[in-house]
């Protein structure tokens, strides 16, 4: 991240309330010459922001996806404009968008910034979206979800993220033909040591 934008977020570390501090840092990068920046990190900057304000409603998501887009397209090899652009997709129940998104786009990419979660996560929403998308599960979809699924069970939890979208994917569309192998593996994942705290409640 440019480290001038650090320099100005942080200038602004003495407001309590976050809702309030975000809103006064779009305001301030609104009013920054963008000549003076690398554009990409500066819409990136401004499309997390809204990503983390849920308070704003259509305003939020129009602004996550202007912003996230523009940052994409003026540099597509920076992968957290992609990451972002994703979860949001996602949470908006953009099934189609997030495979075409994240379809030719390199996991592996957050490792060497030692971000192994990041990484299994987008995996995580790319196969969740596609059992989601697809009336009748693929092969190859199923080896994703099965393939991503072992990753939780074997990499200490500690370094990773709660499993939470490829589980709801699972349980959502487990009667679709196909699904039996992923099924018990989901089951193994979920009653496990390291996850059956997230899911006590889940029936499944």
């Amino acid at each position: 991240m440019d480290s001038y934008i650090i320099e100005i977020i942080n200038t602004f570390d003495h407001i309590e309330d976050e809702y309030e501090r975000k809103k006064i840092i779009l305001k301030t990068l609104d009013s920054i010459d963008l000549m003076d920046l690398e554009p990409y990190l500066m819409n990136y900057i401004k499309g997390y922001l809204w990503y983390e304000m849920p308070e704003e409603g259509e305003k939020r998501s129009s602004n996550i996806e202007k912003y996230l887009k523009q940052s994409i397209s003026q540099n597509k090899d920076y992968p957290y404009s992609t990451a972002y652009l994703s979860y949001h997709f996602f949470d908006q129940k953009k099934f189609f968008e997030v495979i075409e998104l994240l379809d030719s786009f390199d996991f592996s990419q957050f490792e060497e910034f030692d971000q192994l979660w990041q990484s299994l996560k987008l995996e995580e929403l790319f196969y969740a979206a596609k059992l989601y998308f697809e009336d009748i599960v693929s092969e190859q979809t199923i080896d994703g979800v099965y393939s991503v699924i072992q990753v939780y069970l074997n990499v200490p939890e500690e370094i990773l993220a709660v499993p939470n979208e490829i589980v709801h994917a699972v349980i959502d569309n487990k009667n679709k033909y196909n699904m039996t192998r992923v099924i018990s593996t989901t089951r193994k994942l979920v009653n496990s040591i390291e996850y059956k705290d997230y899911f006590q409640e889940l029936i499944f």
